[in-house]
């Protein structure tokens, strides 16, 4: 039982990492590159763009729901993750203790 809550968890958190690291790369690679107009706007985030800036005056808007539902993605994806390699764990340590 242990085992398996471990593993959830190291996956879970793992997931949670990821997304956060995707959200700051999705920045870094917004920040470096060129503005191609000079009233264009650019935005960040990942799976959906929720923070952008830009424009003629220099404009700043945070996406509520596109946050929110970045957030829900993410945790969903992380249980998703996490349910399915607790699963994998479940099946290989049965085929092992039963050899």
């Amino acid at each position: 039982m242990i085992i398996r809550t471990r593993a959830y968890a190291l996956v879970f958190l793992t997931g949670g990492f990821v997304f956060g690291l995707l959200n700051i790369l999705s920045y870094r690679w917004m920040i470096n590159a060129p503005v191609l107009l000079d009233h264009g706007v650019m935005s960040f985030g990942f799976p959906l763009e929720w923070y952008s800036y830009g424009g003629y005056v220099g404009m700043t808007y945070i996406h509520w729901w596109k946050l929110v539902a970045d957030i829900i993605a993410g945790l969903f994806i992380c249980l998703l993750f996490g349910w399915l390699f607790r699963s994998l764990v479940e099946k290989i340590r049965f085929h092992v203790e039963s050899a």
